[in-house]
């Protein structure tokens, strides 16, 4: 069921431009939903072993069957916006990593990171972005350790920079930060911006500044929005197979 999805010229188009077939997931997510919340613990569903999922990768659960998540790698472009990495060169990336180098879905170093960086997690410039089939009640971000920073964005379909909804800075050893009341937007970013950081002085792959994507919560929304989400997955998921490479 979990499989990555390659595309070959992602990286010349921005992300939110290049899913915007599916911008009728974000009339989905307006619509109220349950309070029933639905775990994702990423490494766990990516098969529970560390390796590369490619530059986007389809995320389903047996939680929620009706609900899909897809992550994508992302660099940041000169319009202040992100762009979709295909992942054709591993050596440079940025390619999504699952990380696992602990056994429960509640360490700190088990998550989505990013390749090639050295500890194989989030590292400045790129950022791992989500779009949710169903809202995404709350982000955990892992392995935060003291003077590393981390951000949460949130994005809209209209290629426009994305808002930011919250950032820090660490202060402890393999902290974890929980973030909820994100607010109805159609996609998320995590990224290290590096902002009153001393430990994130350059863009090398090689920083000290990284963080992972741990895990999202999702809700259920009610059986009249199952049509409606359906739709703005099956765009993403069209988008992606006609920007395959050719045979």
């Amino acid at each position: 069921m979990h499989k990555p999805k390659g595309t070959s010229d992602m990286t010349k188009m921005t992300w939110l431009s290049s899913i915007a077939a599916a911008a009728v997931v974000g009339s989905a997510l307006a619509v109220p939903a349950s309070a029933t919340a639905i775990n994702w613990d990423f490494f766990a569903l990516a098969g529970g072993t560390n390796q590369t999922l490619g530059g986007n990768y389809l995320f389903t659960n047996p939680l929620a069957p009706k609900q899909s998540i897809v992550a994508f790698a992302l660099v940041p472009n000169l319009a202040g916006t992100w762009t979709s990495n295909a992942c054709n060169d591993t050596a440079n990336g940025p390619c999504l990593y699952a990380k696992g180098a602990g056994t429960l879905p509640g360490n700190p170093e088990r998550g989505l990171g990013l390749i090639p960086n050295s500890q194989y997690e989030i590292f400045s410039p790129n950022g791992i972005g989500l779009v949710a089939s169903a809202p995404i009640l709350s982000v955990s971000i892992g392995s935060v350790q003291s003077g590393e920073s981390w951000q949460l964005q949130g994005c809209i379909f209209n290629n426009t920079p994305c808002t930011t909804i919250d950032q820090g800075v660490g202060g402890g050893s393999n902290g974890v930060i929980t973030l909820s009341n994100l607010g109805h937007y159609d996609g998320y970013v995590v990224d290290v911006p590096c902002a009153n950081s001393t430990t994130c002085a350059s863009t090398s792959t090689n920083s000290s500044n990284n963080i992972l994507l741990m895990s999202v919560t999702t809700s259920v929304p009610e059986p009249a929005t199952w049509a409606l989400l359906a739709a703005g997955l099956a765009g993403v998921g069209l988008m992606l197979r006609r920007r395959r490479p050719s045979a």
